[in-house]
């Protein structure tokens, strides 16, 4: 259901100028292993923006409180965080590495483009998961609190790049996760 392909392509201009601040591994597979990074940063980042956006959208639709659709979107982050926060570390670095090598401007439009991809991948997820009917998208939002909480859309060792994930998070995560499955 996710594909953080217009995340991961945002992220890789990002490549060269954290290259040359020496943001990369000096081994002969440092290249490899940024695109690796990028894409579960960008996959980690669009899950996360998805979750967020289907409680907001349900919320809207079930005329629920804001108090409801922050629970939804902190009980996925209570036990991805350590994902969720070796994304934003991975896409910090990378930006603060463009601004040192080509001037906040760049990096500011970099983040832009970054976000408009997760935004777009996000929404496509979003619309997959929620479907398109009224009486459909209003069942599954009914639905949407139990499979938050049933773990459907955590990042488990059955997600598509929880191998890089697991180095990213290793690298750029918490401590201490909590919640961690």
């Amino acid at each position: 259901m996710f594909k953080p392909l217009l995340v991961a392509l945002a992220l890789g201009t990002l490549l060269p100028a954290a290259q040359a601040q020496g943001a990369s591994p000096a081994s002969s597979s440092s290249q490899a292993l940024m695109e690796q990074r990028n894409a579960a940063a960008g996959f980690a980042g669009t899950v996360k923006f998805a979750v967020g956006r289907a409680a907001r959208t349900c919320g809207e639709l079930l005329g629920k409180d804001e108090q409801y659709m922050r629970a939804i979107a902190d009980d996925w982050t209570q036990r991805n965080s350590r994902y969720a926060t070796a994304a934003e570390r991975w896409t910090s670095m990378l930006l603060t590495a463009m601004a040192q090598a080509q001037g906040r401007e760049a990096a500011s439009r970099a983040y832009e483009q970054l976000m408009a991809a997760v935004q777009r991948d996000a929404a496509q997820s979003v619309a997959a998961l929620l479907g398109s009917e009224p009486a459909v998208q209003k069942s599954r939002c009914e639905q949407l609190p139990a499979v938050i909480a049933n773990g459907a859309l955590d990042i488990t060792p059955q997600a598509p790049l929880y191998a890089e994930l697991q180095e990213l998070a290793a690298v750029f995560g918490p401590s201490q996760p909590a919640g961690q499955k």
